[in-house]
C-alpha cells in the first residue's frame, strides 16, 4: 500500500501499521484529505448557447438552469437527486464527483463489469422539453449519458470542460431517470449536473 504526501509515493509498511494502526491510518486519511482538484471552469454561456443550438438546429436562448446539482448540492427536495455506484471519490471539498472508468475484466461478461456508474433523478416542475446537461473534464474520457432520448457521448481529451447534453420531453411532476458512466484509462471528473428548460 503506498501513501501520497509530497508528490513522490511513499511505502505504507504492514509492521508499521500493526506497531501503530491508528496514527498510520488518521494519516493516510488526512493527507488523502488535503489533496485538492484544480479544475478548469465550466463552459462559458456563449459556448453552451452554441452547443445547444447546433443540437437543436435553431438559435436557442438559454435561462437559468431550473436544477443544478453538484457533490456539495446533490439533492434538491422539488426538482431531484444525484447518485453514484462506488464513486472513485465524492469530494465536496473540490466539488467534484470522481469516477472509475468502466472496465470489462472479462470479454465473455459483457453484463460484468467495475467503475463507477451515475443516476439522475429530475421531475420536470411542467411538461415541455427540457435539456439534461453533464459538465465533466478528464484525460482521454469518453462519457456517457443515458436516458429518454436513448445515449449520447462526449469525449474530454485534455483536462478541458466539456459538456454532455440530451434533449427531452418532460411531463410535469413525472420523475425522469438518467444514468452516466465514462471510459478511457483514467478517472472523469463530474462537475455539475444541470436541467433547463428550453
Amino acid at each position: 500500500m503506498t501513501t501520497k504526501s509530497d508528490g513522490s509515493p511513499k511505502k505504507l509498511l504492514l509492521k508499521d501499521v500493526l506497531k501503530d494502526p491508528k496514527e498510520s491510518f488518521l494519516t493516510q486519511i488526512k493527507e488523502q484529505k488535503a489533496f485538492l482538484v484544480e479544475q478548469p471552469p465550466l463552459l462559458n454561456e456563449a459556448a453552451l448557447t452554441r452547443l445547444v443550438s447546433q443540437l437543436v438546429a435553431r438559435p436557442v436562448t438559454l435561462k437559468t438552469p431550473l436544477l443544478q446539482l453538484s457533490a456539495r448540492k446533490p439533492y434538491d427536495a422539488a426538482l431531484g437527486v444525484v447518485d453514484m455506484y462506488m464513486p472513485g471519490r465524492w469530494d465536496a471539498t473540490s466539488d467534484l464527483m470522481f469516477m472509475d472508468p468502466i472496465v470489462h475484466p472479462d470479454p465473455n461478461s459483457p453484463g460484468v463489469w467495475t467503475g463507477s456508474a451515475g443516476y439522475i433523478e429530475f421531475k420536470p416542475p411542467s411538461t415541455g422539453t427540457y435539456l439534461m446537461l453533464v459538465n465533466f473534464f478528464g484525460w482521454q474520457v469518453t462519457m456517457s449519458l443515458n436516458g429518454p432520448a436513448g445515449t449520447t457521448t462526449a469525449v474530454s481529451n485534455s483536462n478541458s470542460p466539456t459538456a454532455l447534453p440530451m434533449l427531452f420531453s418532460g411531463t410535469a411532476g413525472q420523475g425522469t431517470g438518467f444514468s452516466f458512466a465514462c471510459t478511457g484509462l483514467y478517472l472523469g471528473f463530474v462537475q455539475s449536473i444541470q436541467a433547463f428548460q428550453l
